[in-house]
């Protein structure tokens, strides 16, 4: 019977220098609370046997012991290893020292997912990869092959996501202040992972520096406790395509160093970062997304965009305000030629004005019947003024999110609807719109013949 970790690493042993493709352990059954230090001996067998994937993933690992791949001859064989949901803190200089100094002996290691550590989380997601997520085998494209398609339904639910909130750990600290932390990646690394990570106060002031990042192609930051960094800085040339560092304060990683250094990013993901001042105050974005296919700024409060803050854009397709306040869609938009998509559920929009809707039609034209709205749960007005807007949404070549283009509006009086109903009902629902521009007309014109009448007999 295998009861805990230690026992699980000795199944290994029929494989003593021979090749496996993986090796996955995952909840090896320790009562929660208890800790594992991965050691020499317990990994003994390990370093003895050729393992193309590793996966020791939410087995309560909390740190390593020195050298634990000492004497092996079968550590360049490691080609992803994935260490989630563990209990692992690099708080202490043991054990920051001692995990790069393991990466350093993972000559080939092209994969590393370190996230949801050090802390319990209800829910944890993996990259797709083999042996983890239930694939059989990897795409072509680096990028393709790691991220879930570039989607946002789990995301935009109108709040934010709390599956993720810790359930237990405090973290303490004896780590003292240093003005930057370093760390070299194993030079084949094209994919590292330290999403919903929780950094301590013992990290305050500080700078991390990221060193041997040529062949990095992803990098997920999401929801690293950054707000103890003064930033981040990559030493070296840098091609990522991939980055998420959502749920970090942009004040930290919005400084022009930073995004200088990375634009080869086609992915730009920007979760609950705090943009909303960013957007009113700044035209730092528009610095920053010129080479950007697929821009995510949801969750952000934002509510107000400068008109050109994408005017610098050249192959933006993608762009997610998803989450945000806004009450009208943002002129800025009509600055992205090369726009595909536009995600603005969960959102304050009302209705969509003339201009706008001209745009839209121009745009599906331009990206030859490409362009696709995302227009859920905002509360639109069905009232005199929405009428041409209710009419367009029924009758736009666009394609909408939904295929029945009914979304939920609010009728003068108040009462919930939707435009499909609205539409169905135009004339009964808006006969009054009618006899009120007649009558508006009507006394604009008895106005004009007292004016002229008026006029005509100061000359006389």
């Amino acid at each position: 019977m295998i009861c805990s970790l230690s026992d699980a690493l000795k199944i290994v042993y029929p494989f003593q220098n021979k090749s496996m493709q993986a090796v996955v352990l995952k909840q090896i059954g320790i009562p929660p609370g208890n800790s594992v230090v991965l050691t020499e001996t317990m990994v003994s067998y390990l370093k003895n046997v050729c393992i193309k994937t590793l996966v020791l993933a939410e087995n309560d690992i909390v740190g390593l012991a020195p050298n634990i791949l000492a004497s092996s001859h079968y550590a360049h064989c490691f080609n992803t290893i994935v260490l989630s949901g563990n209990r692992f803190s690099m708080v202490t200089r043991t054990n920051y020292g001692l995990f790069f100094a393991l990466l350093n002996q993972l000559t080939n290691l092209e994969m590393l997912d370190f996230s949801y550590n050090p802390v319990k989380y209800n829910k944890i997601q993996y990259l797709n990869i083999p042996y983890v997520c239930g694939t059989n085998h990897l795409q072509s494209s680096v990028v393709k092959k790691l991220i879930h398609k570039f989607q946002t339904p789990t995301h935009v639910s109108g709040k934010h996501d709390h599956d993720y909130q810790c359930i237990y750990s405090k973290l303490q600290s004896n780590m003292q202040d240093k003005p930057h932390v370093t760390f070299a990646l194993p030079n084949k690394l094209h994919t590292l992972r330290m999403s919903y990570y929780l950094s301590t106060d013992g990290l305050n002031n500080q700078r991390l520096t990221v060193k041997n990042v040529s062949n990095l192609r992803y990098l997920d930051f999401s929801y690293f406790q950054m707000n103890v960094f003064k930033g981040i800085t990559f030493q070296g040339p840098v091609n990522l395509e991939h980055l998420d560092i959502s749920g970090i304060d942009s004040k930290i990683l919005l400084e022009k160093p930073f995004f200088n250094s990375i634009t080869s990013v086609s992915t730009l993901i920007m979760r609950d970062a705090n943009l909303g001042k960013l957007f009113r105050d700044s035209d730092l974005v528009s610095e920053i997304v010129s080479s950007v296919n697929k821009f995510d700024i949801s969750g952000n409060n934002i509510w107000y965009m400068n008109e050109f803050t994408f005017s610098n854009s050249k192959t933006l397709k993608h762009l997610i305000l998803a989450n945000n306040i806004l009450l009208e869609i943002p002129l800025a938009v009509t600055h992205i030629d090369t726009l595909e998509i536009l995600d603005l559920r969960y959102n304050e929009v009302q209705l969509i004005n003339e201009t706008m809707r001209s745009w839209m039609e121009s745009q599906n034209e331009r990206t030859k019947n490409k362009f696709t709205v995302y227009l859920a749960n905002n509360m639109f007005l069905c009232n005199c003024d929405s009428m041409e807007f209710i009419k367009w949404i029924v009758r736009s070549n666009l394609n909408f999110d939904f295929h029945s283009r009914n979304y939920t509006c609010q009728l003068s009086n108040g009462t919930i609807t939707d435009t499909k109903t609205v539409y169905n009902e135009f004339h009964q629902l808006f006969v009054h719109c009618s006899n009120s521009v007649w009558l508006k007309v009507g006394l604009w014109s008895l106005f004009n013949i007292h004016n002229n009448n008026n006029h005509s007999s100061y000359y006389f």
